[in-house]
């Protein structure tokens, strides 16, 4: 029976591989013939020394990456944040700088401000002041009529025939017609009286006469100072042989519109007389009243 050679391999003085391998079982036998063998051929061992100080180390690793990551986001954000922050410095100082730098004539005091913001108020309060329609009621009278025509100046003609005698006329244009009107009183009775009392006979016609009636968009303030004025052309009518400017004077005060100024204006003019000079004053007045209508109908 050949034997096999064994192959023993070591390193560092350590076996680390046998060939073949032994049977942990073999016989005694088998045993004592490869001690005795061996002695006569010994097994070839092969050994190999590695040295541990040529071997290359390994790189170490960080510990902790996450920790080196949040740290240089710490460092970037501070940086940044810096650079920012001198930025933004001096942006707020050179807008300073160029506010303060304004003309200061330029910028309104507070005092004229005020006043204004005031004369504002006051324009807007006068704008807006709310209005609503009122109805004018009808001014009614008896007139003494010296006669109506188609064209104005015939009727100025007429008028001046009457003013050389010593008569007061009005001239009263309504609906393309020219009425040449003197004197009204309350009752065709009282104008009756008036006429034969004229030392001139003229041809004179008792008419019964009233202003048209209507709706006109008025402030509150208005609304009371037309039915105050209503009230006050009655009663000087009924007392038409005086008409004192000194009564109409107590009309209350009335910040008038467009409306109502002609009239307003009439009756600062008004001078206390009697008579029919005194009438002529309360025909003015019913027309002027009348226009009022007329405009809102425009």
């Amino acid at each position: 029976m050949d034997k096999k050679k064994q192959i023993i391999i070591k390193e560092n003085g350590k076996v680390i591989k046998q060939y073949p391998k032994q049977n942990i079982n073999s016989s005694k036998r088998e045993s004592a013939a490869t001690l005795h063998e061996s002695d006569d051929d010994p097994i070839k061992t092969f050994e190999r020394k590695s040295v541990l100080t040529e071997a290359t180390p390994h790189k170490k690793t960080s510990k902790n990456p996450l920790l080196k990551s949040i740290l240089t986001a710490v460092v970037s954000a501070i940086l940044i944040g810096g650079i920012l922050s001198v930025i933004m410095f001096q942006v707020l100082i050179d807008v300073k700088d160029g506010i303060n730098n304004q003309d200061s004539s330029s910028v309104p005091s507070a005092t004229q401000a005020d006043n204004d913001k005031e004369k504002t108020n006051e324009d807007n309060s006068a704008n807006t002041a709310e209005t609503s329609n009122f109805t004018l009621e009808s001014l009614h009278g008896f007139v003494l009529q010296a006669g109506v025509f188609s064209e104005k100046k015939n009727a100025e003609n007429w008028a001046k025939n009457f003013s050389n005698s010593g008569l007061p006329v009005m001239i009263w244009n309504r609906d393309g017609q020219y009425f040449l009107l003197l004197g009204i009183a309350e009752t065709k009775a009282q104008a009756e009286s008036i006429v034969s009392q004229l030392d001139d006979k003229h041809d004179l016609y008792i008419k019964e006469w009233e202003t048209k009636q209507g709706n006109v968009g008025l402030t509150k303030d208005e609304q009371e100072w037309l039915l105050a004025f209503q009230q006050k052309w009655e009663d000087n009518v009924k007392q038409s042989d005086n008409i004192s400017k000194d009564n109409w004077a107590e009309l209350p005060k009335v910040n008038s519109s467009d409306k109502l100024e002609p009239l307003v204006n009439r009756i600062e003019q008004l001078k206390s007389d009697s008579g029919l000079k005194g009438q002529k004053y309360l025909l003015d007045l019913m027309f002027e009243y009348e226009k009022v209508i007329n405009k809102a109908g425009s």
